[in-house]
């Protein structure tokens, strides 16, 4: 009977053991994997704002300047005579003021007396004629020297056919510049906020040669920042002390950095190793990240041209079945980039001198009927049952593959067979100088604030005519146009032209207006982005980052 009991007490040890090790095992030792696997992690985060680019940083040359990272460099750590403000506004930069004549042709600035280059040294009206004579001089052959054109005899000095005294810019003492242009320019205040017509010391040229503008030990700076270092990967910028409006600059620091990969970037971007970065929209796609992205409107188009020389194409019926066949807000449907359908071929960011939007006049409205009509007219008219299949050009890259594949498909439905070349842009750019295309999806990127640098693409004598499209109208329009001094006059010409070239002539298909999603981090605030010229301004922004930020996937 003892051994009995002692034998259950025995198994009764085991299986409370067996209890205890099951209730351990299954709840504190998962309690804890819980919190092992659950606990947060923090990331520091960086004290000095850092933007990301996607371009290797070239010269600094304000003169040589082709890219766009250069402009948005330049842009923080140089001014000129105008800079962009609030809702892309020209506001008064090293120009304290500015006097423009009734005709608008006559345009006088007066430099500010605190403006200063960061070495201390005066800026004054000579370092603008210097640099924008510089620009122009034939002998150097810079690629934006037509910029200047409006200028009285800029491009004739361009062309060596006058001397530099006979430029249109005049300085009466070290702070008035006096510009005289050939024609009315009510816009010409928004030229001036241009990478190009920064102001350039003489001396520094002078003295460093071709040397000029390859280090920070090379240059001087007039804008909020100044270069501290500078290597193709990496641009670092401090606030500069001697700005004439450094009260208004909050940043201290901004780090510029490089990273091709738009993967790393956005990488980069959760890992809080920077704050701001353009990206393409795909890698976006079902991501958290896409609730910090910024739409940026930009001044850029995409439209489908058609080649008049071809006889197919010569026909307005066909062309008109065309533009109507198309439906651009299905095509937007398909892309992710922030790009939206056009109504014109001039995008919606332009603005007149007092500061209202320039809207498109164009109205193409779609109808079954309408494109069938159309096209038995052109069918009838060119004597065919059938068009021969339309060779599209298109650039090669995602966006542009994605339009020509929509387009195809469109025309497709109405019988019009399309096939697709994808060329990189000096390919491109040979098939359309010699006509041998039917159809091409061609994009424009604006300048500067003026509706005529889209619409003279279509003169007749213009070099990227590619449509052969030539009509005494429509040069007449843009003539009138460019000699009207009264701006609401002038603007109203210009909208006639773009619907007389889209409605009434269907040489062209507005596509898209091509924008950018950036994304940016919520302690960062009030930085402003153009539509034109440098992508963004920091003199006004703030950065106020919390010392350490959730983890995320």
């Amino acid at each position: 009977m003892y051994i009995k009991k002692r034998w259950i007490l025995l198994f009764l040890v085991v299986v409370i053991g067996v209890a205890i090790g099951y209730i351990y095992n299954h709840f504190f030792q998962e309690n804890e994997a819980e919190q092992v696997c659950c606990k947060k992690h923090y990331i520091k985060v960086p004290s000095v704002l850092t933007i990301t680019e996607s371009t290797p940083i070239p010269i600094l040359d304000s003169s040589k300047a082709n890219q766009q990272i250069t402009y948005n460099i330049l842009n923080q750590v140089q001014e000129g005579l105008m800079r962009l403000g609030s809702n892309d506004v020209p506001v008064p930069g090293l120009a304290e003021s500015y006097q423009v004549s009734p005709d608008y042709r006559t345009y006088t600035f007066t430099i500010r007396k605190n403006a200063r280059w960061s070495d201390g040294k005066p800026v004054t009206a000579n370092d603008f004629k210097y640099a924008w004579e510089r620009a122009l001089n034939p002998a150097n052959e810079y690629e934006y020297a037509f910029l200047f054109y409006p200028i009285h005899n800029a491009q004739a000095y361009s062309l060596g056919k006058v001397g530099a005294d006979q430029v249109g810019v005049s300085v009466t003492d070290e702070s008035h510049l006096t510009v005289q242009l050939d024609k009315p320019d009510p816009n010409f205040l928004s030229l001036v906020t241009l990478t190009p017509f920064l102001p350039i010391r003489s001396d520094l040229v002078e003295k460093y040669g071709e040397s000029y503008a390859t280090s920070p030990e090379t240059m001087s700076f007039t804008g909020p920042f100044v270069l501290q270092s500078f290597t193709p990967q990496k641009a670092e910028l401090i606030k500069n002390k001697s700005y004439w409006d450094q009260a208004k600059v909050k940043l201290t620091a901004v780090d510029i950095n490089v990273e091709v990969d738009q993967n790393k970037q956005i990488e980069d971007y959760k890992s809080e190793l920077t704050s701001n970065i353009k990206s393409n929209g795909i890698n976006l796609r079902n991501s958290k990240d896409y609730r910090s992205v910024i739409n940026v409107s930009r001044g850029v188009s995409d439209f489908l041209e058609m080649n008049e020389a071809k006889m197919t194409l010569k026909n307005e019926s066909i062309r008109k079945a065309i533009t109507l066949q198309i439906n651009n807000k299905e095509i937007q449907k398909f892309l992710s980039d922030g790009s939206v359908a056009a109504k014109g071929v001039i995008p919606p960011v332009l603005k007149t001198n007092n500061n209202k939007v320039i809207n498109s006049k164009v109205q193409i409205t779609y109808s079954q009927k309408a494109v069938k009509d159309s096209l038995s007219k052109g069918y009838q008219e060119l004597g065919v049952s059938k068009l021969p299949d339309l060779k599209l050009l298109t650039y090669n890259d995602n966006r542009s593959i994605l339009l020509a594949k929509e387009i195809k498909k469109q025309l497709g439905t109405i019988g019009i067979n399309v096939t697709i070349e994808r060329l990189d842009p000096s390919e491109k750019y040979k098939k359309e100088s010699e006509g041998d295309f039917d159809l091409s999806i061609s994009e424009w990127s604006l300048k500067y604030n003026d509706p005529d640098e889209f619409l003279s693409l279509w003169k007749s004598n213009s070099d990227t005519n590619i449509s052969r499209f030539a009509d005494p109208h429509y040069d007449s329009l843009l003539n009138q146009a460019s000699l009207e001094s009264n701006p609401t006059k002038r603007t109203q010409l210009l909208q006639e032209a773009e619907r007389y070239l889209i409605v009434d002539k269907a040489v062209v298909m507005p596509l898209i207006y091509v924008n950018d999603l950036r994304l940016q981090k919520p302690y960062v605030k009030n930085v402003l982005y153009h539509p034109f010229g440098a992508d963004y301004s920091l003199k006004w922004a703030t950065y106020q980052p919390p010392k350490q930020v959730e983890a995320t996937k």
